[in-house]
């Protein structure tokens, strides 16, 4: 028994029981379902978009064609160059995915054990943090559950599913907390190895982890005067990352770019206290979907506690910090120079805009700085810091150890029934195999090799649709990627109305959508099926035997009166500016 006690206090010991607190946490909330790997309705058919179009941006990826860069492909959506950092498929888990593809089932998902193994390294990083920050095995175990039952993590889970690796934040602090103990060659490994992991995960979390990793290299350089290491790590880290970002796709573009709202998504500084994702309380306004950073009840409960004893100690605090002073400029600092870059274009504060500078910006510079229009996320760091001193302070400066470990308790009771219920969603209620849809029983098997793409045609984005296309191999010309084409589905909508089809593709259109249709008359070797309300179109020659199921053979002459019905129902069409999902 003390052997195992002394083990407990080990560092191997924190780092074990993070993780078990960690898989415990998922699941109480998830349960076991979304670990099934060919478990695959749930992404499909989530009313979450992202979720869906991040499995489809690894089913189009494993079943394309190797290309150059590796992350790279020209298959979702057709023919625009994209990646599997585009379509947030993590690419540390899609490229290995891409090479065992052939030994893995049709149906694959790796979300599910993705988000268990982001729970157990966020409950390890913050046992070992806490555990470097000198607190006692007790009160880190009742501590570290605060790290993952909040709504920065739970609100990205099945949802954002790459910027579940928020954990790589905690670990960034953990080297930073230890590297004064290693050699240059340990910490330069460490940091090369954080940010590759970042690159391989999310944009967003690798320029994160670049930010404190040059903050860090400028604290070596002006406060403690090493300059030759922190050239080193800086430059190791820039050598080692470029290459990867640029294999994984980061690079890849074209010219028909859709333009997201730049400024949609920047930080509002009321956020944290804004309860819109609570159990217990009415948001004081609507913020976006950026502005999920509420503490929650226990965080705030236990931030007040602190606050008191900081007040109550001030005098012993204020000799702590003459003693850190550099660490506490570096701290400062730091902290400023994310608040200023989550900000970002249009600083808010509880709902109101109190600057916007994006009237100064050229078009070309908007364009670019898209791509990073959710700059709210850039507040992470200090999100966590802020929890972390908190669970410090009442950990090491209330002199009772039984009170302040019931304090600690309460407050995570409070959090845990505060942030979960209304936070947490996703997941899988189910365990259902594969995907079966009237589209796949019709279909499946019935096209030849030369089907080489599937076409949507009108506004849908039709999940039957892209499932068929991806079992098959063949490209879509739609997506819900960044950087995604801006007017692909309108492109392919004229074409067929001017009659332009291409032999080596698969048209479908929606019923809904049919008076986005021009009333011409098909050639005569296309055939035209009626399957569960969607019309597939082909060319005879590409069909291997006749569709099965629900599909049904409609004339020419009845396709024209379905389309003449729809124009006098509905009226003329709207320009396609984006797709619906059905």
């Amino acid at each position: 028994m003390q052997e195992i006690k002394s083990f407990m206090k080990t560092d191997k010991g924190y780092m074990l029981s993070g993780i078990v607190i960690g898989i415990i946490l998922f699941f109480l909330i998830y349960g076991y379902a979304p670990l099934v790997p060919t478990n695959v309705s749930f992404l499909y058919d989530s009313s979450d978009l992202d979720l869906m179009s991040h499995q489809f941006g690894f089913d189009f990826y494993r079943r394309s064609e190797w290309c150059h860069p590796i992350g790279e492909t020209e298959s979702y959506p057709y023919p625009y160059i994209s990646s599997v950092i585009n379509s947030d498929s993590i690419p540390l888990l899609a490229i290995p995915g891409k090479i065992l593809s052939p030994i893995l089932p049709e149906y694959f998902q790796y979300m599910g054990i993705w988000h268990l193994f982001c729970f157990a390294m966020q409950g390890m990083g913050a046992a070992l943090i806490l555990k470097k920050a000198g607190v006692g095995y007790a009160h880190t175990m009742v501590s570290v559950p605060f790290f993952i039952c909040n709504v920065p993590l739970l609100f990205r889970c099945f949802h954002h599913s790459s910027l579940a690796g928020q954990w790589l934040i905690l670990f960034v602090f953990l080297l930073i907390m230890e590297q004064g103990k290693m050699s240059l060659k340990r910490k330069t490994i460490l940091w090369c190895l954080l940010c590759v992991l970042s690159v391989l995960i999310h944009g967003y979390l690798f320029i994160i982890v670049g930010i404190l990793m040059t903050l860090n290299c400028i604290y070596c350089v002006f406060l403690e005067k090493k300059v030759r290491e922190a050239a080193v790590v800086f430059l190791c880290c820039v050598v080692s990352t470029v290459p990867v970002y640029y294999e994984a796709g980061g690079m890849a573009a074209h010219t028909n770019v859709e333009v997201f709202g730049l400024g949609m998504f920047t930080l509002d500084l009321f956020d944290v206290f804004n309860p819109q994702y609570s159990s217990f309380f009415t948001p004081f306004y609507e913020s976006s979907s950026e502005g999920a950073l509420y503490l929650g009840g226990g965080i705030l409960l236990l931030l007040v506690i602190s606050s008191v004893l900081l007040v109550r100690d001030y005098e012993k605090i204020k000799k702590a910090i003459i003693i850190r002073k550099k660490q506490v400029l570096f701290l400062t600092v730091s902290a400023v120079v994310f608040v200023i870059i989550s900000l970002g274009v249009t600083g808010q504060f509880a709902g109101r805009v109190f600057y916007d500078i994006r009237p100064l910006l050229t078009n070309d510079l908007a364009i670019k700085l898209s791509m990073l229009r959710s700059t709210a996320r850039f507040i992470w760091p200090l999100w966590y810091l802020i929890l972390l001193s908190g669970l410090v302070v009442i950990s090491k400066r209330m002199k009772n150890f039984k009170i302040s470990f019931l304090l600690l308790l309460l407050c995570l009771v409070i959090q845990y029934a505060d942030v979960v219920p209304a936070t947490a969603r996703g997941g899988a209620k189910e365990i259902v195999k594969g995907y079966d849809t009237a589209l796949s029983e019709a279909f499946d098997g019935r096209f030849t090799s030369d089907a080489e793409h599937l076409t949507l045609v009108g506004p849908a984005f039709i999940r039957a649709a892209a499932d068929l296309a991806a079992r098959h191999g063949m490209s879509i010309n739609a997506s819900k990627v960044g950087r995604g084409p801006k007017n692909s589905l309108q492109i392919a909508t004229d074409e067929f109305n001017t009659l332009r089809l291409k032999h080596d593709s698969v048209y479908v259109i929606a019923g809904k959508d049919l008076f986005y249709l021009e009333p011409v008359e098909l050639p005569a070797d296309y055939s035209i099926f009626l399957c569960d309300d969607l019309f597939v179109i082909f060319c005879n020659d590409l069909l291997v035997e006749a569709p099965g199921g629900s599909a049904e053979l409609i004339s020419n002459e009845d396709f024209l009166d379905y389309i003449n019905f729809s124009k006098s129902v509905n009226g003329s069409p709207e320009p396609i500016t984006n797709y619906e999902d059905i």
